[in-house]
């Protein structure tokens, strides 16, 4: 099963090639302009550019949305799933195996990132200097909790409503309650995944916020959606008619 899922995303290859070309020139090109202050090493660099309220609130819900909104209404548009919904056995796996694609596209996001950032930072001639793993690991996570938190939401929403229109409209949604956040105040009791998602705003940084706490919430959040979806998979039914 996932094979076939894996196979039916080569027909989003030139979604994937135009999203990386847009992050190329965010990041490489661009980079300057989203850029503060004078970074002296790679990890003032990555933490700035992964903690931008630009490209967290706007653009990386935009280009990792363009990537997983389409999971299932493919599939529901293309026909493919009468077959696999005839049985429950079926849809469980095609439900599980959409959750580790989902798991796949936010590593490989995380990490193409990741990867022009250090381009960026080599063609300024900044040094990695005191790099801490652990550091770029727990914004890794941070980061990933977001990603998996989008994907989960847009793929359940997809699932109930059998369109991603929804979920793109509670995308929306979040981001303008993070914007509003973020200009008037960023709370410590903040659940808006975006706030939660920019290392910055954590201890012993500028904010208040708890990574620990962060941490907990993107997982408590996914579990919740998975189990939510998992429901829903087993219920929906192509006629219109639930289960």
């Amino acid at each position: 099963m996932l094979e076939y899922i894996l196979k039916g995303q080569f027909n989003n290859k030139k979604t994937y090639i135009v999203v990386a070309i847009l992050l190329f020139i965010h990041f490489v090109i661009l980079g300057s302009l989203f850029e503060f202050g004078n970074e002296t090493n790679l990890q003032e660099i990555m933490t700035i550019q992964f903690s931008g309220m630009f490209f967290v609130a706007f653009l990386l819900p935009i280009y990792y949305g363009s990537f997983v909104s389409n999971i299932f209404c493919t599939d529901l548009e293309s026909g493919q799933l009468t077959f696999i919904f005839t049985r429950g056995k079926y849809r469980i796996s095609y439900y599980l195996s959409n959750v580790i694609l989902l798991i796949v596209l936010s590593n490989v996001f995380i990490i193409y990132c990741s990867l022009l950032i250090l381009v960026r930072a080599w063609l300024k001639g900044i040094e990695m200097g005191s790099f801490s793993i652990g550091m770029f690991a727990i914004q890794y996570s941070l980061l990933f909790g977001y990603l998996m938190t989008i994907g989960m939401l847009l793929f359940l929403t997809s699932i109930i409503f059998k369109n991603n229109i929804m979920g793109n409209i509670i995308l929306f949604i979040l981001v303008t309650l993070g914007l509003w956040e973020y200009f008037t105040h960023i709370n410590i009791s903040s659940i808006n995944p975006i706030i939660r998602a920019m290392f910055l705003f954590h201890e012993p940084h500028a904010g208040e916020l708890s990574v620990r706490f962060s941490l907990l919430y993107y997982r408590a959040i996914v579990i919740f959606l998975f189990v939510i979806g998992w429901l829903a998979i087993i219920r929906v039914s192509l006629t219109g008619k639930e289960k």
